[in-house]
């Protein structure tokens, strides 16, 4: 099990690369961006999700290389459903109490990174027309009025 190991890392080295390389320099919204056409907003959000998937990938396996413990949730939970980590029952035990903050920090990371993508990607226009602030508002509501006002479609 030891020997595998360095071909792990050096499997995640090279997927990196890969990804980096097929976002353009590195950067993971290159690919994402908003369509100026509105009816390829199906096609915007497949590309969105599938970057998510790609993130929620890395992340576990990059848990398994550290021996961490998995994320609760993965980046495309948080497009439909408030995540949550419940705290542990029993507040003296300093494992669970670590773990549990462990994964607080997973999820905000998570939330921080979709909060992130999508005001770098959305439409300006979008964001300035909100009567609510896209910060202000859980994941899964911001990522429903976004379907309402461009629609459903998977072109």
């Amino acid at each position: 099990m030891v020997s595998s190991l360095p071909l792990l890392l050096q499997t995640e080295h090279v997927y990196r690369q890969v990804i980096m390389a097929s976002n353009g320099a590195g950067n993971p919204f290159d690919r994402v961006v908003f369509p100026k056409d509105t009816k390829q907003f199906g096609v915007w959000k497949d590309l969105i999700i599938g970057h998510l998937r790609q993130k929620s990938a890395a992340l576990r396996r990059e848990a398994m290389v550290k021996s961490q413990d998995e994320p609760s949730f993965s980046y495309e939970d948080l497009q439909q459903s408030s995540c949550e980590v419940p705290r542990p029952i029993d507040s003296e035990d300093e494992t669970l109490n670590r773990k549990y903050k462990w994964q607080q920090v997973i999820l905000n990371d998570q939330d921080t990174y979709i909060r992130t993508l999508l005001s770098q990607t959305l439409p300006r226009s979008y964001l300035e027309s909100l009567s609510v602030s896209f910060n202000d508002e859980r994941l899964p509501a911001a990522w429903k009025r976004l379907e309402t006002v461009f629609g459903q479609s998977n072109a």
